[in-house]
């Protein structure tokens, strides 16, 4: 399983696009995601920053005019308060600017992913309006099946590898002992497999489906 949802509605157009690259199409939904949790981010940070700022005023105001252990204590009390409101900021912030490069990994991966399918879909066309026979049609499919898919993989491989570095920045600023690695597979996400080679004879069953629910296409018996 990769990080993309493969049953994405709003792939690119194309006849044959959901075989090319749909395994590891990021839908809409993944960029809605991403925004609204940086958007979710730099509104804590800032209402934390927020915060530390209005103990600070007290601090050096209110607080700073009065003498004595009680007085001394108020202001040491502030002093943390404020310090941890801006670490908690600071923390939000580290988060935000990983989602926000992480919705900018994904988005130029669907852009990467439509690319790879409108090319491998005009070979197909091609492919199916020659005079071929429909064996070598058969062939010619499942090879360019196989080419977009493979550069499929690698593309996402490489949006995988930047998100899960995000992830280990994330799971570094909140202390969590664990690594990006086992905290995907701790979610289901086998990354080990996730990009792997296409397998011919899956792919090949997958075409042979398709162009027996083509109309205009005759490939055996």
């Amino acid at each position: 399983m990769s990080v993309c949802d493969p049953a994405s509605a709003d792939l690119p157009p194309g006849e044959w696009t959901h075989l090319l690259v749909g395994h590891q199409w990021p839908g809409a939904g993944a960029l809605a995601v991403l925004t609204a949790a940086a958007a979710g981010r730099l509104a804590l940070g800032a209402s934390h920053d927020g915060y530390a700022d209005t103990l600070r005023s007290i601090r050096a105001g209110i607080v700073s005019r009065q003498s004595g252990l009680t007085a001394d204590a108020a202001e040491d009390a502030f002093r943390r308060g404020e310090v941890t409101a801006r670490a908690i900021s600071a923390r939000n912030a580290v988060k935000r600017d990983c989602y926000e490069s992480a919705r900018s990994w994904v988005s130029d991966l669907r852009a990467d992913l439509g690319e790879i399918a409108a090319a491998g879909n005009a070979a197909i066309r091609r492919a199916l309006d020659s005079d071929m026979p429909a064996g070598q049609k058969l062939d010619a499919i499942v090879g360019t099946v196989i080419d977009a898919r493979e550069q499929a993989n690698a593309t996402a491989g490489r949006c995988g590898a930047n998100v899960l570095g995000a992830i280990q920045q994330v799971l570094e600023s909140g202390d969590a002992g664990t690594s990006a690695r086992e905290f995907a597979h701790r979610h289901g996400v086998e990354l080990d497999r996730a990009f792997g080679t296409p397998n011919h004879d899956a792919v090949r069953a997958e075409v042979t489906a398709t162009m027996r629910g083509r109309p205009d296409t005759r490939i055996g018996p």
